[in-house]
């Protein structure tokens, strides 16, 4: 389907689009008044903005294809949310079951600015979570809990993130945190036993208590431009400037055991 195809029709309520149709353009229906959509299995591509600025209430499209993963990511499908009094929304729950999720930048034609807490505490099924740079606060232990995460990135825009957000996801090894400075929290990563790899934003200057937690399977921490730490068999060693803090005290760490550097 050509890009722009439907958009600015008012004519429209229910589509239903054809099995074999494989794309779906940029603003295909965008600014419409289509209010039902039928996506057939075969569509093996969906713009970004294919629906944008329209009031959808329902979907049709069946689990396991491309149309329903994209529904998924686009906020179409599976999300619980509550507005905020800025009139943006605040996801609150996931009801589906997809393994990678990005979470959407909007539902029904609203931003979606934050994530509650708690909001997906103890999900399952769950193994690749983006948080664009869109959602502005992580909530406490939005994502605490979830035994089957294992990758999780957080793009830049996202400024607050809430005490025990990651924490107790034993088989999550790699974290991207954005370069947007203090995101740590307490707790955050406690007790993510299989956690190996993190990247944390430049401008980092305090390690908060119990971040990292009985994370016995961290191999290095990259703060970028400055900042390095790393173990070796068993004891941590740690590279840091002048101006960072971690456990209550300033400077440099060296050979100081993984659970005793972040506990005060």
């Amino acid at each position: 389907m050509e890009e722009a195809a439907f958009s600015g029709n008012e004519s429209l309520d229910t589509v239903v689009l054809p099995e074999g149709l494989q794309t779906i353009g940029s603003k295909a229906f965008a600014s419409s008044s289509v209010k039902t959509v039928n996506l057939p299995d075969s569509l093996t591509f969906i713009a970004d903005d294919a629906f944008d600025d329209t009031d959808i209430t329902g979907l049709t499209v069946h689990e396991g294809t491309y149309a329903y993963s994209w529904a998924v990511s686009h906020g179409y499908l599976g999300w619980e949310a509550e507005e905020q009094p800025d009139g943006t929304l605040a996801i609150t729950g996931f009801t589906h079951t997809a393994d990678t999720v990005t979470i959407p930048r909007q539902i029904g034609g609203k931003q979606v600015s934050a994530i509650s807490d708690m909001a997906f505490a103890g999900s399952t099924g769950l193994k690749h979570v983006t948080v664009p740079g869109t959602i502005g606060k992580i909530g406490e232990a939005a994502f605490a809990g979830i035994f089957s995460l294992e990758t999780l990135t957080v793009e830049q825009g996202v400024n607050t993130i809430g005490s025990e957000a990651f924490s107790d996801c034993p088989n999550l090894k790699s974290v991207t945190l954005p370069e947007s400075g203090a995101l740590l929290s307490e707790k955050l990563f406690r007790y993510c036993t299989a956690l190996e790899t993190v990247t944390l934003p430049q401008g980092i200057t305090e390690i908060p208590c119990q971040c990292f937690w009985q994370c016995e399977s961290l191999q290095s921490i990259d703060l970028s431009r400055g900042c390095h730490i790393h173990r070796k068999r068993r004891v941590l060693h740690v590279l840091v400037p002048q101006n960072l803090y971690g456990a209550g005290e300033p400077g440099i760490h060296r050979e100081k055991r993984l659970p005793q550097l972040h506990e005060p």
